[in-house]
């Protein structure tokens, strides 16, 4: 967050606050009906200083998409940092925090605004969110799945896919048929079934 970079620590605890703040309105009331006099209602601040940081509704909306990305990372990464039993406990671990992440009903509200509104203004939502949202773990798989190419151990032309074909075919048994309402089985025992399942199946591909 590059905005926050100077901030006092008041500051940075107002600016953090406003971010939660605009998220609970966003998921609420959705991007078009939620309105910054509502978010600078229930956060505290002036609106003229919101709009002298964030440019407009849509650079709030990104800046907070980019906090919690940043929130939700930095604990997937420092879960994970200590699994180093090679490519598939890797996995494992990763993949095991992912869906923990896209089966929480905050993640199907956030794919249920994407969806209803993403398209507009040229999809500026929905570039939004790929930007924040979309890349950071893919990113992160990728750089694991580099090391064992080069080391040999796995044969795959595109890494970059390679992960995102990860990524979606775990989490959209679990994550699509939710954001379309229809009651599914989202327990522990369910997600380590698919998930054992896939890492098996994608290792072999590899």
């Amino acid at each position: 967050m590059e905005i926050a970079t100077n901030l006092t620590p008041k500051g940075m605890a107002r600016y953090k606050k406003l971010l939660e703040v605009a998220g609970e309105v966003f998921l609420e009331e959705g991007f078009e009906k939620a309105g910054m006099n509502q978010i600078i209602q229930r956060s505290g601040g002036s609106l003229s200083t919101v709009y002298k940081i964030f440019g407009n509704k849509e650079g709030l909306f990104g800046a907070m998409l980019e906090y919690k990305m940043e929130l939700i990372f930095e604990g997937i990464e420092q879960k994970i940092a200590l699994h180093e039993e090679g490519l598939q406990g890797f996995l494992m671990a990763v993949g095991g925090e992912f869906l923990d992440l896209v089966s929480t009903d905050d993640a199907v509200l956030f794919h249920r605004l994407i969806i209803s509104e993403g398209y507009r203004d040229n999809a500026k939502l929905g570039k939004l969110f790929v930007d924040h949202a979309g890349d950071k773990i893919a990113r992160l798989i990728t750089s694991r799945l580099e090391v064992a190419k080069e080391e040999g151990k796995i044969h795959v032309e595109d890494t970059l896919l390679a992960a995102h074909q990860f990524l979606h075919a775990l989490k959209d048994p679990f994550l699509f048929r939710r954001v379309l309402g229809i009651t599914i089985d989202i327990s522990p025992e369910a997600k380590m079934r698919a998930l054992t399942q896939l890492v098996k199946i994608f290792c072999k591909g590899l």
